[in-house]
């Protein structure tokens, strides 16, 4: 007999009780919060403002998120949220591959 699996996808919303960011959050962070660069090429939350490598990430996103906005609500009326963004830089990150 074969074996089946299943995959179940949920959204953020699945964790509100625990008190986790929820996608409005998370890109609001994403785009307005501070971050800063560390050595392992991650960027970390800062209660600073973003200055240098993070600054300059932080307002790529932010045109990203500028370009692509209009045309979700064209057609979806909403925003960009974070994962859209991911999905922008994705597919740039793939043209110069």
């Amino acid at each position: 007999m074969a074996s089946t699996r299943a995959a179940f996808f949920f959204g953020s919303g699945i964790s509100r009780d625990s008190g986790a960011p929820m996608v409005d959050e998370l890109g609001d962070a994403l785009l307005n919060g501070g971050w800063e660069a560390h050595s392992d090429l991650r960027f970390y939350p800062s209660k600073s403002p973003s200055t240098g490598e993070a600054e300059r990430a932080q307002e790529f996103l932010r045109i990203l998120a500028a370009h692509i906005s209009p045309h979700l609500r064209n057609h979806e009326e909403r925003d960009a949220n974070y994962e859209d963004i991911y999905g922008a830089a994705l597919q740039i990150a793939s043209i110069r591959s």
